[in-house]
């Protein structure tokens, strides 16, 4: 039987692919340039879906190893087929769970997720943030824009649009939620920008130290 996350994907996949470039602020973007701060390495995206940034990030760092990675395989084939059309040769798909990463201990240099985690059950969420400290190598970052609650007439719409299309737990990632999830594996936050009363978008930077 397919899960309800499942079937948003498979349908509405390709119109999120096709309007992420033009999200107000652009912020698929916004996380590339974040991620371009320095080389990627070999770099991880989470809850990829198609592979949308992790596609762009190869085409910008040519000499980077990048990894897709998502649970659907109907959005991997999508991410593959544009992969493919675009002549990406330095990107990988994994038909994988997050929680379950296939990379050895201090093996990443770069992890990242664009609007994924909260789409992760709340248990599955916390044991892919472990998973991804465990692979990323000291001084390894990770990376996440997702959606977040501000205060005012905004936070009332982000509560009635995750009550119409998200899972409950996805409030889990509001606020807070996701830096200390990252600090309880041991990471530091280097950067966290809330979400503002017109744009209901977080990003935040994290590094692992030795």
């Amino acid at each position: 039987m397919i899960d309800r996350n499942r079937l948003k994907f498979f349908f509405g996949g390709p119109v999120l692919e096709a309007v992420n470039p033009f999200l107000p602020g652009r912020p698929h973007a916004r996380l590339l340039d974040m991620i371009d701060q320095r080389p990627a390495g070999r770099a991880l995206e989470l809850c990829a879906g198609t592979g949308y940034v992790a596609r762009r990030l190869a085409t910008r760092q040519p000499s980077a190893d990048c990894y897709a990675l998502d649970i659907s395989p109907e959005m991997l084939n999508a991410g593959q087929r544009r992969a493919a059309e675009r002549g990406v040769a330095n990107l990988h798909f994994l038909h994988r769970s997050a929680d379950d990463l296939p990379f050895d201990d201090a093996s990443l240099n770069t992890v990242f997720a664009a609007f994924g985690l909260h789409e992760l059950p709340t248990a599955v969420r916390e044991r892919a943030v472990a998973e991804s400290a465990r692979a990323l190598v000291s001084g390894g970052r990770i990376l996440v824009m997702d959606l977040d609650r501000p205060a005012g007439a905004m936070g009332l719409a982000v509560d009635a649009y995750r009550a119409a299309m998200e899972p409950a737990h996805a409030a889990g990632v509001f606020g807070p939620g996701i830096a200390r999830l990252l600090e309880a594996n041991g990471l530091v936050i280097d950067a966290h920008q809330p979400g503002t009363p017109w744009t209901p978008i977080q990003y935040i930077a994290a590094s692992k130290r030795s």
